[in-house]
């Protein structure tokens, strides 16, 4: 899950999801606490079982410290990197949305595509399958193996597709939320 923003985001959506898909693992690929005062609340939804193997990857937004920058992990014979991305802006906030927008103009997915594509040369990954946050877009970039992790929350952007990334069996699929 990505950009959840809590408390502005549906806090049944969180639990639905997680009871859902029963993950062995949960990525938090950052902008997760939106209030310093809703992080005990946010966490609380978190079953016990899944607690010790959850990655709180820290965003641009965060009231509370992510304990991770990036994560690099091997499962299914897939080596991935998780980051929030704020850290391939192309200068402030504001600045880089204009940017999007103006190149959506051409093609909705392009500003994600060349986002994608800047974050893994400043990272210098190869064969890696990059998972990225921060854009609130849901892409998956089969062709240069990266993908947008959407959002969970219900505040508005550039971009604002609600929704989530499965990493199963080797397989990345991208769920949708209403």
């Amino acid at each position: 899950m990505s950009d959840v923003h809590y408390p502005y985001s549906d806090r049944d959506d969180i639990k639905r999801i997680i009871g859902k898909e029963a993950p062995d693992k949960l990525m938090l690929t950052g902008d997760v606490i939106g209030e310093r005062s809703s992080s005990s609340e946010f966490f609380g939804l978190i079953p016990k079982r899944l607690k010790k193997n959850t990655y709180f990857i820290e965003g641009d937004e965060d009231d509370v410290r992510g304990k991770y920058k990036i994560v690099r992990l091997k499962a299914d014979g897939i080596r991935m990197v998780f980051v929030h991305g704020h850290q391939f802006n192309l200068g402030p906030e504001g600045f880089t949305a204009k940017i999007a927008r103006l190149f959506g103009v051409l093609s909705r997915d392009l500003p994600l595509f060349a986002f994608c594509l800047y974050a893994r040369l400043r990272l210098g990954l190869h064969d890696e399958y990059l998972f990225v946050g921060h854009s609130h877009g849901l892409r998956n970039f089969k062709s240069i193996k990266s993908v947008c992790c959407g959002t969970v929350s219900k505040l508005n952007g550039v971009y604002s597709d609600r929704g989530y990334v499965v990493i199963d069996g080797g397989s990345i699929r991208l769920e949708r939320l209403s």
